[in-house]
């Protein structure tokens, strides 16, 4: 049990690096080049893998536990076939970062949940 809440802990310190990486790179002005900004987007990748991974475990453990939890995993499409205007790329990307926010909030409570279940 202690090895669960531990996977809880260190999945919610994924989440936290994750959404402060996304944040950063999120609200800056198109002025600062992308080249400065990778670093944030990588770091928030990689949290955000591991924040996946343990989706997977936390799920597996649910399961096995007769649990009524369900993490949900989060799926993005890509459609190279669309062209789009540079307003509109900017406003789906805001989209796109605005929804893995909200993913990693839903899953943040429903980790909390988890861990006064446990």
């Amino acid at each position: 049990m202690s090895n669960i809440k531990n996977d809880c802990n260190i999945m919610q310190n994924h989440i936290k690096k994750s959404k402060s990486n996304l944040s950063v790179f999120m609200y800056t002005t198109n002025a600062i080049m992308f080249m400065l900004m990778t670093p944030f987007v990588k770091l928030h990748e990689k949290h955000f893998n591991k924040v996946e991974e343990y989706v997977n475990i936390l799920n597996d453990y649910c399961k096995e536990n007769n649990l009524d939890i369900k993490f949900d995993k989060f799926y993005e499409f890509e459609n190279s076939s669309i062209m789009y205007s540079q307003l509109q790329l900017g406003a789906l990307t805001v989209k796109q970062y605005e929804a893995r926010i909200k993913y990693l909030n839903t899953l943040n409570e429903n980790i909390e949940y988890l861990k006064r279940c446990i």
